[in-house]
């Protein structure tokens, strides 16, 4: 008995990340539900509804904090799904959600998940809709009709999937001059994705420094030099 309800277990684990659809497998698909209109689909402040799903593709026309790409699914990383803030309620409609990403630098996508009916049908969420705010770059999604995956296209000046020359040292500007805090660089708690796609979609970031926890530093200064100092690593551009 035992056995059995471990293998249903594993069946469910695998269905859930065999269900989750890589970015790149994908086509984008405009379907129209949660209050969006025709327009939003059909414009998307100028771009095509049905470009490439590639997240890493440039695109001259795209506007960091404007434009995206649009999957019809819920957002997912490496088919895990967190990274998020999320918002429940009516009130929180897409026009919201949208807005609120576009307006937030920190905000690599955002989910919107709508199911026509009101109170009366139940729904596993337990809310006509909600709004999920991505601080990190989705990389697939799990296909549902009410569910759309809204990602940023990154900006002309620099957006995009970054190729880094890692140094295996700390930033430094020289040999003994590790730079001034918030002049040179600024320090945040970030992981290494929310940190590398941070430095990637800023045409100012010159490096990155992480230790593969906690640790961030973005670089406005090209560093000349690196420093070992415990697991610190230095990302060049």
């Amino acid at each position: 008995m035992l056995v059995s309800s471990l293998e249903k277990v594993l069946v469910t684990l695998l269905l859930g990340v065999a269900l989750s659809v890589p970015f790149t497998a994908a086509q984008e698909d405009p379907v129209l539900r949660g209050g969006a209109s025709a327009f939003d689909f059909a414009s998307d402040y100028g771009v095509a509804a049905n470009e490439g799903a590639d997240v890493g593709d440039q695109h001259s026309r795209a506007l960091w904090g404007g434009s995206y790409h649009h999957y019809s699914g819920a957002c997912r990383y490496n088919g895990k799904d967190k990274y998020y803030k999320r918002f429940k309620g009516s009130l929180y409609d897409y026009h919201w959600c949208e807005k609120k990403c576009s307006q937030d630098h920190q905000c690599y996508a955002f989910e919107h998940y709508y199911k026509p009916g009101g109170k009366k049908k139940k729904k596993k969420s337990g809310y006509d809709q909600h709004c999920e705010i991505w601080r990190i770059k989705p990389n697939g999604y799990k296909h549902n009709e009410y569910f759309k995956c809204k990602v940023k296209k990154s900006a002309p000046s620099g957006g995009g999937e970054c190729d880094y020359d890692k140094k295996h040292g700390a930033c430094r500007l020289s040999t003994h001059d590790d730079g001034y805090k918030n002049k040179h660089y600024k320090r945040y708690k970030w992981n290494y994705h929310k940190c590398a796609n941070h430095c990637c979609e800023n045409h100012k970031c010159k490096a990155f420094e992480h230790d593969n926890k906690k640790h961030c530093e973005i670089w406005y200064y090209k560093p000349e030099h690196d420093t070992p100092v415990g697991n610190l690593k230095c990302y060049h551009k």
